[in-house]
């Protein structure tokens, strides 16, 4: 199955797997993909599966593939998909996805850990 590498500025990476024939992106929750903190429209790109392909439609002017500005693309494994603050790469089979890094722990609320400050004169 095909999947997109998800990443948005200051979020932990996803794995958005393309099982639908238009998978909708944007920041409406109407979406099959809501980030609704990512500088996007209610829905601002669409993934079209195609037979075996898929294709990256932007409904902006501010979608690039590879750098390029582009308005639709016919996606390859590896490609890689910027729109917004969103930053999408392209894998056509799911054993070839990224493992997501795992979630960041936290200190425990409460005192601060001690620290040790030397003077020097």
């Amino acid at each position: 199955m095909a999947s997109l590498w998800l990443e948005v500025d200051g979020q932990r990476p996803q794995v958005v797997r393309l099982f639908r024939p238009v998978t909708t992106i944007g920041s409406s929750t109407d979406n099959d993909v809501a980030l609704p903190n990512a500088g996007l429209e209610p829905t601002h790109a669409q993934v079209h599966k195609e037979g075996a392909a898929f294709r990256v439609v932007g409904m902006l002017r501010d979608m690039t593939v590879n750098g390029r500005r582009d308005r639709k693309h016919v996606l390859q494994t590896g490609d890689v998909v910027r729109f917004g603050g969103v930053t999408m790469t392209f894998f056509a089979r799911d054993e070839d996805v990224p493992k997501p890094p795992p979630p960041v722990e936290r200190a425990p609320a409460g005192e601060p850990p001690a620290v040790t400050v030397e003077v020097v004169s």
